[in-house]
């Protein structure tokens, strides 16, 4: 078993490494698309699975309530894992594969 001092060793150092493989270009792509969002007012849909879903939740609450702090306006931003009742009845009714693009068919 690893001490804590290792674990915490070996936990920065996958971050350091996922944060390494981040493609700069495409993370300059995100952000603009984001600003044209933001500047029109569009709808931002994120998804997450399991714990992904919590840091979807956050995105949106920061998106919308943390970007109107400093904007005045934020974005139109929703995490579609927050739903529970539609991801549930799409998970039941016609499949789990489903659970977000569902949403988006009726969403946007």
């Amino acid at each position: 078993m690893l001490n804590r001092l290792d674990y915490a060793n070996s936990y920065l150092t996958l971050i350091k490494n996922v944060i390494d493989k981040v493609d700069v270009n495409d993370l300059a792509e995100i952000i603009v698309a984001l600003e044209i969002a933001l500047k029109e007012r569009r709808q931002v849909f994120i998804a997450g699975n399991g714990g992904s879903a919590a840091t979807a939740g956050h995105m949106a609450n920061d998106l919308m309530i943390g970007v109107a702090k400093k904007k005045g306006s934020g974005f139109r931003a929703i995490a579609l894992a927050d739903h529970i009742a539609p991801v549930t009845a799409l998970a039941n009714d016609v499949s789990y594969a489903d659970v977000f693009s569902g949403q988006i068919k009726h969403l946007a």
